[in-house]
């Protein structure tokens, strides 16, 4: 098996996962914020889509160099919100066909504003930046619906709202 069988099965499943709380998110709700300092709905949406075109970079180039005040995508409909998402996630599973072990152990970096954030075989990158990354977007996202009363779909099994 290679190594990235595993990852790949992983990342569909929480990109089906992730698609089934995105649907949810109300164009009209996606300025509000549970607190001053936090991301709005809409935002957090936009930073969790952004994490999965992480991928591209990721897959394609040795090092990822981002300007010091860079700022993600935003979306302004919720259908550009789910086009965003179908595109980086289809890009990212399409990245995800054919890389060899070797590919995927090679050192990988990530600066910002010429520092070095983090160094790492491309392998944890991906699970670090981007699996665990968005999975814990995806649980902040899953509390944000929770407190406008927003029905919050299955996850790894039945929520309170919903039982498969």
């Amino acid at each position: 098996m290679a190594l990235v069988d595993p990852i790949r099965a992983e990342f569909q499943r929480e990109m089906e996962t992730c698609r089934r709380l995105l649907e949810r998110i109300p164009e009209d709700r996606f300025g509000w914020k549970p607190h001053p300092r936090s991301y709005s709905m809409g935002d957090l949406s936009c930073h969790l889509i952004n994490v999965i075109g992480w991928v591209e970079p990721l897959m394609t180039l040795e090092q990822w160099s981002i300007g010091p005040g860079a700022r993600g995508w935003s979306a302004g409909t919720w259908l550009e919100l789910m086009e965003r998402f179908d595109r980086n996630s289809a890009r990212a599973l399409q990245l995800l066909q054919g890389p060899s072990d070797e590919e995927l152990t090679a050192e990988w970096s990530l600066e910002r504003g010429g520092e070095v954030v983090f160094r790492a075989r491309r392998i944890e990158a991906l699970r670090f930046a981007v699996l665990n990354h968005a999975v814990h977007h995806r649980g902040q996202l899953s509390v944000y619906l929770r407190l406008n009363d927003i029905p919050v779909p299955p996850i790894y099994g039945p929520t309170a709202d919903e039982s498969g």
